[in-house]
């Protein structure tokens, strides 16, 4: 076979070749109509209902019936003894009434009820307060002309006034201090006077001062 048949065989291969390219590519693209072909709509798939059940409650078995061994052996306890009960708790305490809180500084008892006049130690103020009235939570249950009594819960407490007594034997006499010319210390109004006048006792023949005590 001479050069020239090669060279015409193989470009008719390659023209085969191409044709059958542009075959495929013209139907791909269905001869140029779909060349902008737009992208498909997806589809949108509604979810499907999703339902949720709830498990039933859970129940612990009754001990004493499943499993007696482990109350009457409890396995954490080294004796395998179960505890001794809890004790009670103790009652709690009684309230009790604080007493010296208040100092009676006066009674006023009337026809129709009775007053006292209580002071306050803790801040110094003095209240009236009725028979049968309440300060502090305290029941004023009594009065008399110099006692009070005060209760509260199943105490109580009664409150004396203190009455300072009179001093005996009256009231001092002061000493006149004497100055420098031998007078006592008189007020400056009355050592412009001259002292009173002196009669004399005709009994005695003696000076008596005006005002002689008798």
């Amino acid at each position: 076979m001479s050069r020239l048949d090669i060279r015409h065989l193989s470009v008719a291969a390659w023209a085969i070749v191409n044709m059958v390219l542009c075959v495929v590519i013209g139907q791909e693209t269905g001869w140029g109509r779909h060349i902008h072909k737009a992208p498909p709509v997806a589809k949108v798939l509604a979810p499907d209902e999703v339902k949720l059940e709830l498990l039933t409650e859970y129940n612990l078995p009754a001990m004493d019936k499943q499993y007696p061994q482990t109350l009457e052996r409890p396995l954490f306890v080294p004796t395998r003894r179960p505890a001794p009960p809890i004790p009670p708790p103790p009652p709690p305490p009684k309230p009790t009434m604080k007493k010296g809180q208040f100092q009676l500084m006066g009674v006023m008892i009337l026809p129709s009820s009775s007053y006292v006049m209580l002071r306050d130690i803790s801040n110094g103020v003095t209240r009236k307060i009725e028979k049968g009235q309440t300060i502090n939570g305290i029941l004023l249950k009594d009065v008399e002309p110099e006692r009070a009594t005060l209760t509260q819960y199943d105490d109580s407490e009664m409150l004396l006034m203190k009455i300072q007594p009179s001093p005996k034997g009256g009231v001092p006499v002061q000493p006149q201090r004497v100055v420098g010319g031998g007078l006592p210390n008189i007020p400056p109004d009355r050592a412009a006077y001259p002292p009173p006048p002196l009669i004399r006792n005709v009994f005695r023949n003696e000076p008596l001062p005006l005002r002689e005590k008798r």
